[in-house]
């Protein structure tokens, strides 16, 4: 932190000792904040906005955009800004290339980087990129990856001077999993054997073994001879964060499928709606409007109540009754 001290314009000249008090104050509580001074030094070396800046440096703008990492957690690793930053109302979350051009800076960029530069494959680096490839995959729609896919577009996320070319055995089972198993979910599978090209049936009669898709031969190990024993896996990669939510869409399927099967006959929703003593009930239309609304929620109604999964989209009103 720098003070500037220089000469009025004005015809007032201040008293020297005009904000001596305010400068000694401010300046025994900035002495008070060493980890603020690390963490600024730190932000610094990236190309962030100043409502990002201000954002992850105090701690209570920090909180709302979801960051949860601590000053010195970010120092240490500052790719978990990429991992965890959801952005606020006027400044967007921080992105994987703004972050790993500050921590792998290039051309004239580099002659100003402070400490030690990083391998492509660091720890740190390789975890950012594979939340970036499943980010990817899910926005695409699909939760998880087989390893080898998942490999693949890890290597193939950045440019050719920047590629991060993981091990993949070292991602797998080296003494980093533990880092990457804190916010990715890895797990090993016998493949379902829905995935072959061939049924067994057919493989019967045409006297070959059944292929494999060719996307997952890799992942599978693919062998003719295979028994329940010999079986082979596939691996899958995804961010834990969204198999938390498949599991509980799951539960949520789950007590569906173990419903009862509801009455054929259904209840007259004109009427429940109609009744101002029915919770959720309006009362007569008095308008045509009212009355085509009533007409609309029969017909909703008459489609949830008879599908064993439905799904409602449309904005809250005052108006709609509550399911």
């Amino acid at each position: 932190m720098g003070f500037y001290s220089g000469g009025s314009s004005g015809s007032h000249d201040p008293a020297p000792d005009q904000y001596k008090e305010g400068l000694q104050a401010a300046a025994k509580q900035w002495r008070s904040m060493p980890s603020r001074h690390r963490l600024l030094e730190t932000l610094v070396r990236f190309e962030l906005t100043t409502d990002q800046v201000t954002g992850i440096a105090n701690e209570d703008e920090r909180e709302k955009r979801v960051v949860a990492a601590r000053a010195d957690k970010i120092i240490e690793n500052p790719y978990v800004l990429y991992e965890q930053d959801k952005g606020a109302q006027t400044s967007k979350p921080i992105d994987l290339e703004t972050i790993d051009q500050g921590m792998w800076p290039e051309g004239d960029a580099a002659l100003f980087r402070t400490g030690d530069g990083i391998v492509h494959d660091d720890h740190r680096r390789v975890r950012a990129t594979a939340v970036a490839v499943l980010r990817e995959a899910a926005a695409a729609g699909d939760t998880l990856l087989p390893f080898e896919t998942f490999m693949r577009r890890l290597h193939d996320l950045f440019p050719d001077k920047r590629r991060c070319l993981a091990d993949r055995e070292a991602f797998w089972s080296g003494e980093d999993r533990p880092f990457y198993d804190a916010i990715l979910w890895l797990k090993e599978e016998p493949y379902p054997d829905s995935w072959r090209l061939e049924s067994s049936a057919e493989a019967s009669q045409s006297g070959t073994p059944p292929d494999t898709d060719d996307d997952l031969t890799e992942d599978l190990g693919a062998d003719g001879d295979e028994t329940e024993e010999t079986k082979p896996k596939i691996k899958l990669v995804a961010l834990k964060s969204i198999r938390r939510q498949e599991v509980e869409v799951a539960k949520v399927f789950e007590g569906v499928r173990k419903l009862d099967d509801l009455a054929s006959s259904q209840p007259d929703w004109k009427a429940l709606l109609t009744d101002k003593n029915t919770d959720g009930g309006f009362g007569p239309p008095e308008t045509e409007r009212e009355s085509d609304a009533i007409d609309e929620k029969v017909r909703a109604l008459g489609v949830l109540y008879s599908q064993r999964i439905s799904i409602l989209t449309g904005g809250l009103a005052p108006a709609k009754p509550p399911f």
